[in-house]
């Protein structure tokens, strides 16, 4: 595969693939499919790819590449990169990439890419009042609260502030954001991104964020296997390959995210001690430039019904039914739930490749005080109160510092209301990240 090849895709074929940004330059990774031959390169140019393929398009800039405009961008050299050589959890430094969602078209024969349009800025409205702050994908309101941004066209924009209903906007020619109950958004001309009622002691800024893509969920939804009924730890699987690139990722935009909107760089990271969470949480702090991170019970799995009936019984899939032989259940079961993800084998998982767990924290919640098990389970109100204790210990112990709590769903979920009980609390993904 090489650079002349592609630039030879007849004009109207679609490549399919995932955007990124690695050392600062596009790339390309293109998805499974099967694209016939090139006009002049024969059978032997066909390119088809599988999902066990992995095929990164480095896309240069029009000085270097083989674009012909300003903005424009064309396709400099196609490699194979196996995937372990990204994920792999050794000792060598992994590559420093981060996401980006430029746009990237066919367009004759060339790949055109042109950098995504900007609204940063200060805004102030019609009555010369300043309104709100654009950062990235970010609206942020002076009232204090946010809101997403979405692009939905050139020059247009629209966003969905709580209770404001879809709000959309188009930039005029002078730079201007119509709106489309007429009003009238100008930049102003401050520089930071800072408030302008900043105190002279900053609040902590805390980042909570859910573990990336676990192995019994990929291995379900892939062979339909159910692995915790084979496993010998059932109750705590690791992550897969993508799920440590979902977590070095995390790390990377945690840092891009404090760095626009101004905030103090992230300084620490709290982790649940189930091994999806602590690997999770070992990635982000390398990516993030941090060497430890502090395990908490306080943030670990919630202990419902539900957590258990996915593996009491062994050697059986999920036990879904009400009712069944009490006898079969696992020993485990029947003890105390912060027996189950003990600290001192975090030593020797994968993560602890990435970051070490930091000996000199003291946890506010002992595993000894989770005495959750089989038939006395918590409920969501022990949760949300055991999330938000430790969510306050954090915001007082930390001031003007960033700090990250990387926990489950369902914990993630019970603090997100706790915290803005006025704002649904959507389903937290793999490794998505709030900025509170």
């Amino acid at each position: 595969l090489n650079a002349d090849m592609l630039a030879t895709i007849p004009k109207g074929m679609q490549i399919c693939g995932r955007r990124y940004e690695i050392e600062f330059q596009p790339w390309l990774r293109l998805s499974p499919q099967d694209l016939p031959p090139p006009a002049g390169f024969g059978t032997a140019a066909r390119l088809a790819i599988s999902e066990d393929d992995s095929v990164w398009v480095s896309v240069g800039s029009a000085e270097t590449g083989s674009g012909t405009g300003a903005g424009e961008c064309g396709v400099q050299m196609v490699q194979l990169v196996p995937v372990c050589d990204l994920l792999d959890p050794a000792p060598r430094e992994p590559p420093s990439w981060r996401a980006i969602r430029p746009h990237v078209r066919v367009d004759g024969d060339v790949l055109r890419f042109a950098p995504r349009e900007s609204f940063d800025g200060h805004w102030l409205d019609g009555q010369g009042v300043e309104i709100a702050t654009i950062c990235g994908d970010a609206v942020l309101w002076s009232a204090g609260f946010a809101s997403r941004l979405r692009r939905s066209g050139v020059g247009s924009l629209s966003t969905e502030p709580a209770g404001l209903g879809v709000m959309q906007a188009r930039r005029d020619g002078d730079g201007r954001l119509i709106w489309a109950d007429k009003d009238v958004w100008t930049r102003c001309e401050r520089t930071s991104f800072v408030s302008l009622a900043t105190p002279a002691v900053r609040p902590t800024t805390i980042l909570l964020a859910r573990h990336g893509e676990r192995e019994d969920d990929a291995e379900f939804q892939l062979n339909g296997r159910d692995w915790a009924s084979t496993a010998e730890r059932p109750w705590d699987p690791p992550l897969t390959p993508t799920g440590r690139l979902q977590a070095w990722r995390l790390g990377l935009r945690a840092v891009h995210h404090t760095s626009v909107l101004g905030l103090a760089p992230l300084s620490k990271v709290f982790t649940s001690p189930f091994e999806r969470c602590f690997e999770t949480a070992a990635v982000a702090a390398k990516a993030a430039g941090l060497s430890t991170v502090c395990v908490e019970p306080s943030l670990s799995e919630f202990f419902d019904e539900g957590f258990y009936r996915l593996w009491v019984i062994r050697g059986a899939e999920a036990v879904r039914s009400i009712g069944f032989d009490q006898r079969r259940l696992r020993p485990d079961a029947n003890k105390p739930a912060g027996s189950l993800a003990p600290l001192d084998r975090l030593t020797n998982v994968p993560g602890a490749a990435f970051a070490a767990v930091d000996v000199n924290h003291v946890p506010f919640l002992r595993c000894e005080d989770l005495k959750y098990r089989w038939g006395s389970f918590e409920s969501e109100a022990r949760l949300m109160a055991r999330m938000r204790a430790f969510f306050d210990h954090v915001a007082k112990s930390f001031p003007g510092q960033t700090v990250m709590l990387v926990s489950h769903a369902g914990p993630t979920q019970a603090l997100f209301r706790s915290v803005l009980p006025a704002h649904k609390a959507s389903h937290c993904d793999y490794s998505a990240l709030y900025v509170l």
